[in-house]
């Protein structure tokens, strides 16, 4: 019977899948993803969110390069920059005719940096050398800095918050070549482990501390990244 076993796991199962190289090996490949968000609303109402009067924006970028060390596998390092705006002039929040709140002269700027490794696997999709799925598993680290500041009349405060982020995790996606050496690349954050660290200083007197870690296996819509890569 243990015989018969070996003997199985020899030989193995054929499922008749042919494999076909997407991305050879010896070949770069280099791109950047970019995203902006722009908001801007006056006296402008939504749900319980009363005369809104806020502007805000988002920009990221985060270029990377990598190099295939075998047919479908490669190796590479990316960078990423994202800045944070936010200035809330009024918002009125509105739960009930007793109970309400209001924001006004509130602003947040937050400077994100990023560094990162990770190993990217290629799949052909059917056979296809134009359209295949890749995955890459990332090891990042994110440094960041924000200012949060509050002006009511005559009264300032502020915090300032330096945050160290250490995250391990799957980002897969889809490439499309759209030429012979340019493709287009959309991937999305799905599961992952990190640990972060926060430290605060308010009004320049007090201070603060806050660390978390978390490991998920969930679909984060918000980290979806379109951008275009080159292989050469």
């Amino acid at each position: 019977m243990c015989l018969s076993l070996v003997g199985w796991a020899r030989k193995g199962f054929d499922r008749g899948i042919k494999t076909t190289t997407f991305v050879p090996k010896g070949m770069y490949t280099g791109g950047v993803s970019l995203s902006y968000v722009k908001f801007d609303a006056k006296d402008y109402d939504f749900l319980i969110l009363d005369g809104i009067d806020a502007k805000a924006f988002n920009f990221k970028i985060s270029p990377h390069l990598a190099y295939a060390i075998k047919d479908d596998m490669a190796i590479g390092a990316r960078f990423g920059y994202m800045r944070t705006y936010a200035n809330i002039g009024n918002v009125d929040i509105s739960l009930g005719d007793d109970l309400s709140f209001k924001m006004d002269h509130y602003r947040v700027e937050r400077n994100s940096y990023k560094s990162a490794v990770f190993l990217r696997t290629y799949m052909s999709l059917f056979g296809s050398k134009v359209v295949g799925f890749y995955n890459d598993l990332q090891l990042s680290y994110s440094y960041s800095r924000s200012k949060i500041l509050n002006h009511e009349g005559r009264n300032l405060t502020g915090t300032f918050e330096i945050g160290h982020t250490l995250r391990l995790g799957a980002r897969p996606g889809l490439a499309v070549f759209v030429q012979d050496n340019v493709a287009v690349d959309v991937s999305i954050d799905v599961m992952g482990a990190s640990m972060t660290w926060n430290h605060q200083t308010r009004d320049r007197i007090e201070t603060g501390k806050m660390s978390t870690a978390s490991a998920n296996f969930t679909l984060n819509l918000l980290s979806v990244n379109i951008g275009v890569a080159t292989y050469f």
